[in-house]
């Protein structure tokens, strides 16, 4: 098979799986139009892939392109160097070999290093190449490793080189231009606050594959082995989301099991999902993971805490805010933005990093995270998964010994703390109203003991009984309020306020029905048996 799908480096220009997109286009009329643009996305989007099609295509309109991996660079330099190594890479790009650069630059010491590279290019490359000029400075989130004043100092000067356009001659016709590429937010790059931050250029959003159409070019690959080349690369997207690296990725895996006999894209798809650990060489799930919990680790539970948000959403998608954590949790490449919402990016991320993955990390996080996940699965309805009494006390103890601590899980904080507060009112107002109706049994057991020792000494019994009836009702209209207060405590449930009404009731009825007896005879009585 003469097509072959490449899954690392960068794809060389019009290289045959080189997929074109809106960025393409964007990128190319941004740049030629003299415009600062940055493409910042997470790894493996394609972006130095886009930097090689994009110069290509300047280069023969007279634009000269300098293409600089900061990587090469290094991050473990003092400033002075770095700045030197930054235009050594321009003079050799530029082939300004009549310039004794090291001779100049040892020769301006006196000054900073940004008033040199700023020196540097006004007096020498915008002096010596008279042609346009972009400058692509690629891996730009190696920067964010430096010392923090030297990344706010570079990236100010960027911005300060767009703002001579106005002012010096030698930035007119929009001359120069910064191409900027990374993993990184345009918000890391100046972080002073005394600053202005870097707000500059145009942003170009650079997507994943649409559909099997602008994806055509992979089918190719399918032809010698399928009479459906873009039916089998449909149902891969589908997998893959168009994620660039992971479409090339498991494009190239079906060829070769294909080759080893005829399988399914689906049984391609779950044998990845098997052994993604070990088909993992370059290092792509890795990467993800390790982002998310190591290199944003001062952040991880905001990260990890919005992730499950997304995850137990219906159809795996929020409202997307552009808050900086959902920027980070982007430029992990775990999930995207599209349409106001932020999504997992793709079945394959949701299947490998799912819902149990997750669990296995977040008890490292936090205290009683069982209940929390509960409690975010049932749309923070579920009561009975907030903490309340000890458990509330023990992680609110926890919370404050962190230095960091998820506006979600504080939700479930202070949830739990209402709900704690409600119940203990509650509770209060419940035994306040024990008390009286157990104090209102009192008063009916004496009135019970009372209309008794009355009937026994009263010439007028019915009166008697008229007030046992009522102390009985008042019994009867008790022991419901006690029912109904006492329903969930069955020790409780068993006690009965008062008794002493129903045995009076009782006792008068029996000597009123034998005075009935009595009282129905004309003759004299002369005795009774006991």
């Amino acid at each position: 098979m003469n097509f072959e799908y490449q899954t690392g480096g960068s794809l060389e220009y019009e290289h045959p799986s080189y997929i074109k997109r809106q960025a393409d286009d964007d990128l190319y009329n941004a740049l030629k139009a003299g415009e600062y643009c940055y493409v910042l996305n997470a790894r493996q989007m394609g972006k130095s892939s886009l930097k090689v099609q994009i110069l290509n295509l300047l280069k023969p309109e007279g634009v000269k392109c300098v293409p600089i991996d900061l990587t090469g660079i290094g991050t473990n330099l003092t400033q002075d160097k770095w700045y030197f190594s930054l235009i050594e890479q321009i003079v050799r790009v530029l082939k300004l070999y009549d310039l004794n650069h090291k001779q100049w630059w040892n020769h301006r010491k006196s000054i900073s290093n940004n008033q040199r590279f700023s020196q540097f290019i006004e007096d020498v490359v915008l002096v010596h190449i008279p042609n346009k000029i972009v400058i692509f400075l690629d891996e730009i989130d190696t920067t964010l490793k430096l010392e923090r004043d030297l990344t706010d100092n570079f990236f100010a000067l960027i911005r300060s080189f767009y703002n001579k356009r106005s002012l010096n001659p030698q930035y007119k016709g929009k001359r120069l231009t910064f191409c900027l590429l990374g993993v990184a937010a345009a918000s890391d790059l100046i972080q002073d606050p005394l600053r202005t931050p870097f707000n500059i250029g145009r942003e170009i959003d650079l997507k994943g594959f649409k559909d099997e159409h602008e994806a055509a070019p992979l089918a190719i690959g399918f032809q010698e082995i399928s009479e459906h080349p873009q039916q089998i690369l449909a149902e891969i997207l589908n997998w893959t989301g168009g994620q660039p690296f992971l479409t090339q990725f498991f494009c190239q895996l079906f060829v070769k099991q294909w080759q080893n006999g005829e399988c399914t894209v689906e049984e391609v798809a779950n044998y990845i999902l098997e052994n993604w650990e070990n088909l993992d060489d370059q290092s792509h799930f890795k990467t993800i993971q390790h982002r998310l919990l190591e290199e944003y680790h001062d952040r991880k539970n905001e990260l990890l805490d919005l992730y499950q948000q997304i995850l137990l959403a219906p159809n795996y998608k929020i409202s997307a805010q552009d808050s900086p954590d959902e920027i980070k949790l982007r430029l992990t490449g775990l999930v995207v933005k599209e349409n106001g919402h932020l999504r997992v990016y793709n079945p394959l991320y949701a299947n490998i990093f799912n819902l149990k993955w997750l669990e296995s990390q977040l008890p490292q996080l936090r205290p009683f995270n069982q209940q929390y996940q509960d409690w975010l699965a049932s749309q923070r309805q579920d009561t009975t998964q907030l903490l309340i009494g000890d458990d509330l006390e023990e992680a609110l103890q926890w919370a404050k010994q962190q230095n960091h601590l998820s506006s979600v899980y504080i939700d479930f904080l202070n949830a739990s703390r209402d709900y704690d507060r409600q119940q203990l009112k509650q509770a209060k107002e419940k035994a306040t109203k024990i008390i009286q109706l157990a104090q209102k049994g009192t008063q009916i057991e004496r009135k019970g003991i009372q209309t008794l020792r009355l009937f026994n000494t009263t010439i007028d019994p019915l009166q008697t009984l008229r007030d046992a009836i009522q102390a009985g009702e008042d019994l009867q209209q008790l022991q419901a309020e006690w029912r109904a207060l006492v329903q969930d405590d069955p020790e409780l449930l068993k006690q009965t306020p008062a008794a002493s009404p129903v045995f009076t009731l009782l006792e008068i009825l029996s000597h009123i029905r034998q005075w009935r007896q009595l009282t129905g005879h004309s003759n004299w009585v002369m005795a009774v048996a006991f």
